[in-house]
């Protein structure tokens, strides 16, 4: 059986690190030679409320005001930095850096301008100003289906604290530290600000990159996938979409029940796909991070998660 899966992860402009939020943002080679400071604002109490998101290949869209423009927007703690379409800079007359980077993306590269001061208004929880790298989201709009003009991304995530609601469709951001949920809510430790995660399969443990901007459930390295030795495992391909718009095919399987923490999922998407080794075993998208309501807060790294259905913890 062919199917396709959306892979929005990984978009990384290199070889520049990723700008931090609250700090200065760099905008040179391996020497800075050019810094932007990034500012956010947070709305008073009595303004604040959850945002309304839609999802399409599990990702989570949401409405923002961009540059002056109503557009919509794509959650993605992966992306590094965070990406406004090429056409909406240009004619909104945003100034730009003087380089041209490479946006490394799943499965291939995308040419990039940085925009240096980027005003970003989203409903009912922050403004920000900053700077975001400015690419052809045609692509990335035409595997999705819909018309995406801005992806909030890694810088972002690295300060803030988010959490999702998938059962009333609905996130809220927060500044690290800020979230404290119920303590009966699992609590998992993420590791560094990728982030990293421990999960459990057929009795292996694997270190996982969480990924918003994933669609799959887990996307395993090849030898990661072997050293589960799951015996008579049905494999199917499938088409991987990398946000340059090339498609790979690779295999794909169903894997009986993965364990997070205390908590745990049957019947998983899992595709086998080489990744840089910077990711570690692979990659835990939103196929299965979207099956919980979850807290994320990539800064303390902690991860509250609740399955939706109570019938889903089998701890």
């Amino acid at each position: 059986m062919l199917s396709r899966m959306l892979l929005l992860s990984a978009l990384v402009l290199t070889p520049q690190a990723a700008p931090q939020v609250s700090k200065p943002a760099s905008a040179g080679d391996q020497q800075p030679v050019e810094t932007y400071p990034v500012q956010l604002r947070f709305l008073t109490k009595d303004k604040r409320a959850p945002v309304q998101y839609e999802t399409a290949g599990n990702l989570i869209l949401f409405k923002a005001n961009v540059a002056g423009r109503d557009v919509l927007a794509l959650l993605d703690n992966r992306a590094s930095p965070s990406l406004i379409d090429a056409g909406l800079a240009q004619a909104a007359g945003l100034a730009f850096g003087t380089k041209t980077k490479m946006i490394r993306t799943a499965t291939g590269e995308l040419p990039a301008r940085l925009a240096l001061s980027v005003p970003v208004a989203i409903p009912g929880q922050l403004t920000i100003q900053g700077p975001a790298a400015a690419v052809d989201l045609a692509p990335l709009s035409k595997l999705v289906g819909r018309k995406i003009e801005y992806v909030l991304g890694a810088e972002h995530f690295r300060e803030l604290s988010v959490n999702v609601d998938p059962g009333r469709r609905t996130f809220q951001l927060a500044p690290s530290g800020a979230a404290k949920p119920p303590e009966a809510f699992p609590m998992v430790a993420l590791r560094g600000d990728r982030p990293q995660i421990e999960v459990t399969v057929n009795g292996q443990t694997l270190l996982l990159t969480v990924d918003m901007g994933a669609s799959d459930g887990l996307s395993l390295m090849p030898a990661a996938w072997a050293r589960l030795g799951i015996k008579d495992a049905q494999l199917s391909g499938k088409l991987v979409a990398g946000g340059e718009g090339q498609l790979h095919m690779v295999d794909s399987a169903r894997l009986p029940e993965v364990g997070i923490g205390p908590v745990a999922q049957k019947d998983v998407p899992a595709t086998i796909k080489p990744w840089p080794a910077e990711f570690g075993d692979g990659l835990l998208g939103m196929g299965l991070l979207g099956r919980f309501f979850f807290v994320m807060d990539v800064k303390a790294g902690k991860l509250w998660l609740v399955p939706r259905l109570s019938s889903a913890v089998t701890n």
